[in-house]
């Protein structure tokens, strides 16, 4: 008979590569978009009804898609780029990323084009505005604002660059620029990573103000349904004190497909195209065949006297970077690491601390609970499956109603999603007190409480103690909540993220503070167990000396403490029972909890938000969500019953890689792996990352997971390591060939082990920290970027992908529940 399990996996198997095969992973054309999200996919689906060729975008914010374009790839995941300010194809011009498109377009002004990249459409910089407030009519208006001013960030977004070179030229130096831009982020509540989301941050009531191109304002009044008042409607205001525009251009890709990028960019600037981008957003075309053109929209603002900077694109470009770093230097990084190093442990830790005690309060339940330990097990674990990004928006919802600017939405996000970590933390250390011990102090007269503070307290405060530091690293690491919500300040995988756009150096700045938080955070675990163990708050990794001389004894000793089961459940029951009474209270309020948040999700979800693109890239997902999630459990328990030399240097490596591996592994591999490595002439490795690397990327992200998946599931097996090494030997004795003892093993703890798989196939699923740096390019369809649609005050489309990845989720783990549960029943 096959294993149900095994079943249980082919069937998943089978149905995500279903979903996967509807996806082209090979597209005739792949796109790099910085434009709007909206005008890029209304231009490759009218290209490809029109010529009938595939294309596939990808959404980037201008700064992002330059270091994309610049990253020195021998082959590029993209074969052309559209949209953002010339600016930064000129720098990308001058790293040799652009080849001649060799296209005449006479319709388009010379200074609007070059031989490598031509302008595709227009924008003028204004303040978009929310009805009923006070409006800013300069940029010294702004700085003195007394509202909700939103900005976007000038490390990702080229709307954010044009600001800061208006603020250069308009006070004369860049020093006068960057003392403006402090004063101005003094008085703002958030940035957004695109130029373009700020607009819809001021239509959803998220800001009073925000700075981004005219178009963008305006595109987001054709959200407004007709029935609602004209008063609603968001206004453009342009600076007395003058503004800046955008050539949003396009251009080649050297080291793509370059006859592919040529017929796209030619349809992109034709007028066909040019309309197609008027139409969606508004923006002015660049043609002079078209009404409303950038040339006509100047010259209207010249009559009006308004004063319009940033007309020499060469110069902006060579002070691009400088006022980058300034910036960087000066407004959001004046203390350096130490500012966002802070904050992101601050929060971290209050959230990890809330979530500790929670988990122990679930964990009690769960060992007092008898028949119900199931149901209370997928109440704990259940927020693994949905990203964290989807419960902080969650939480600024109605009934919750949190500002999504504070630090409050993220020390309860943190708490919410840290609860699974710390509730398996704490049922692995618990579960070496047996009922046994329970009777015995009961039968010495101790009182409820006390029998649990002396029998149980030890074990709690051991896994206390290491699910506060492990989760606190852990949310450190978020990419998720944290790179969305929580105001204008920036956490530590922002600058992590930040790092890659500005430069080498600063990569290995970054990658340098994770390894070093990595090895304080191992020390510091590693020291807990030693001291908690010598204290017997947890078990030595021994087996006795009986279960080796006397197997079949042993054996025998388990199938009697398995009879008496049945009556030291019932002794818990009648012994226990206010206390049951009280943490079933904190169950059934765990409960509501999570229904609100997911009939919140479900109540403002929206059909069509998600599309068969993103099916595919779930889909994707989840199939390596699965295989990742096997290998690691397997690989887990053989480490874990592997007689060690030397196991505390085993625990502490195993700690190390898991805390570095969601942020440091993907940077490392960025900065090392995204060319061949050679010697001499001879490729010794192939590059590992991006679309044209080895297995297409998927190999990078695999690699990337399991550097996180493997360290995890054998810190969480590895608490029950002496029982398991008890089985393990005494079923080797008794002539068990190698399957049959994990049979054995996963029979024993299965409860245990479909919490760790869960939270596995989990993290996989909704973590994505490893893919900022890893992925390539068909998994970054635009929908399912959560991060970008929190920013933008898109929550419809956050909560329809967080639904489904949790049906999903739930789907497989219960599929292997199921299994493990037959499994062993047979066995």
């Amino acid at each position: 008979m096959i294993p149900r399990i095994v079943v249980a996996l082919c069937a998943c198997a089978v149905a995500v590569g279903a979903v996967i095969a509807t996806h082209d992973f090979d597209p005739d054309v792949m796109v790099l978009c910085s434009n709007n999200e909206s005008t890029c996919k209304a231009l490759v689906d009218d290209y490809q009804n029109l010529t009938g060729t595939s294309a596939q975008m990808i959404r980037m914010p201008t700064t992002e898609a330059l270091a994309q374009v610049r990253s020195g790839s021998r082959y590029s995941e993209f074969d052309v780029w559209i949209g953002g300010p010339a600016e930064a194809y000129e720098l990308a011009d001058k790293a040799h990323a652009l080849a001649p498109h060799q296209l005449s377009a006479p319709a388009i002004p010379q200074r609007f084009r070059t031989s490598t990249w031509l302008g595709t459409y227009g924008g003028v910089l204004a303040f978009c505005v929310t009805q009923g407030v006070k409006i800013p009519h300069t940029w010294e208006d702004l700085a003195h604002y007394q509202g909700r001013v939103v900005l976007p960030l000038a490390f990702t977004s080229g709307t954010a660059a044009t600001m800061l070179a208006v603020q250069s030229e308009r006070l004369g130096e860049r020093s006068a620029a960057i003392a403006y831009m402090k004063r101005l982020h003094e008085n703002t509540i958030d940035y957004t990573s695109s130029g373009t989301d700020p607009a819809r941050l001021v239509r959803s009531g998220r800001a009073d103000v925000a700075v981004t191109f005219a178009p963008y304002c305006q595109s987001s009044s054709k959200l407004v349904p007709p029935q609602e008042e004209e008063a609603l409607l968001p206004s453009v205001v342009f600076p007395e004190d003058g503004t800046g525009f955008e050539v949003g251009a396009g251009a080649v890709l050297a080291r793509g497909r370059v006859d592919a990028g040529r017929a796209f960019l030619e349809y992109a600037v034709s007028n066909r195209g040019q309309q197609i981008m008027a139409q969606v957003e508004g923006q002015s075309p660049v043609s002079l065949e078209l009404p409303n053109n950038l040339t006509d929209r100047l010259a209207q603002l010249d009559q009006l006297g308004v004063e319009i900077f940033t007309r020499n694109i060469d110069v902006n470009a060579e002070q691009r970077e400088a006022l980058l770093h300034d910036y960087a230097r000066t407004v959001m990084y004046p203390h350096g690491v130490i500012g966002p190093l802070w904050r992101s442990f601050s929060l971290a830790c209050v959230g990890a601390l809330i979530a500790t005690i929670m988990g122990a309060l679930l964990a009690v339940a769960y060992r007092l609970s008898g028949r119900a330990r199931w149901l209370i097990a997928v109440l704990a674990c259940a927020p693994i499956l949905c990203p964290s990004v989807a419960v902080a928006a969650a939480l600024s919802k109605s009934p919750f109603s949190l500002n999504p600017y504070s630090g409050a939405i993220l020390c309860i996000t943190f708490a919410l999603c840290g609860v699974p970590l710390a509730f398996v933390i704490h049922v692995a250390l618990s579960m070496n007190v047996s009922s046994a011990q329970l009777m015995s102090a009961a039968n010495l007269g101790s009182s409820p409480l006390r029998t649990l503070a002396v029998t149980a307290g030890p074990h709690h405060c051991a896994a206390s103690a290491i699910s506060l530091v492990f989760i606190t690293l852990w949310f450190m690491l978020d990419d998720s909540a944290g790179a969305a919500y929580g105001g204008r300040h920036d956490l530590l995988i922002n600058m992590a993220i930040t790092s890659v756009n500005l430069g080498r150096r600063e990569s290995l700045g970054a990658l340098a503070v994770y390894v070093a938080l990595a090895v304080c955070a191992a020390a510091v675990l590693g020291i807990l167990y030693r001291v908690m163990r010598e204290g017997r708050c947890i078990t030595r990794n021994s087996v006795s000396d009986r279960s080796r001389e006397h197997p079949r004894e042993h054996v025998a000793d388990v199938s009697e403490n398995f009879a008496h089961a049945h009556a030291s459940s019932s002794f818990m029951k009648r012994y226990f029972s206010r206390e049951r009474l009280f943490l079933f209270g904190f169950v059934a309020v765990w409960t509501i909890v999570l229904v609100g948040l997911v009939a919140v999700m479900i109540a403002n979800s929206a059909e069509g938000t998600f599309h068969v693109d993103g099916l595919s890239w779930l889909g994707t997902k989840a199939l390596i969500g699965v295989m990742t999630t096997v290998v690691a459990v397997v690989v887990g328990i053989a480490c874990t019953v592997c007689e060690w030399r030397f196991p505390g240097a085993i625990h502490t490596f195993m700690i190390f890689l898991l805390l570095c591996a969601p942020v440091a592994v993907g940077l490392w591999f960025t900065l090392t792996f995204r060319q061949s490595i050679q010697i001499g002439t001879v490729t010794v490795l192939p590059p590992l990352v991006g679309r044209y690397s080895f297995a297409g990327g998927t190999l990078a992200v695999t690699i990337a997971y399991l550097a996180v998946t493997i360290p995890l599931a054998y810190f969480f097996i590895a608490l029950s390591r002496p029982e398991l090494m008890e089985i393990a030997r005494s079923a080797r004795a008794m002539g068990s060939v190698t399957m049959r003892v994990l049979a054995l093993l996963m029979h024993q703890i299965r409860g245990r082990l479909m919490g760790v798989a869960a939270i596995i196939f989990g993290v996989t699923l909704a973590q994505t920290a490893t893919l900022s740096f890893v992925q390539p390019a068909y998994f970054g369809v635009e929908s399912p970027n959560l991060v970008s649609l929190a920013e933008g005050g898109m929550e419809q489309g956050i909560f329809s992908v967080s639904l489904l990845v949790g049906a999903l989720g739930t789907l497989v783990v219960a599929m292997g529940g199921l299994a493990i549960r037959g499994w062993g029943r047979k066995n």
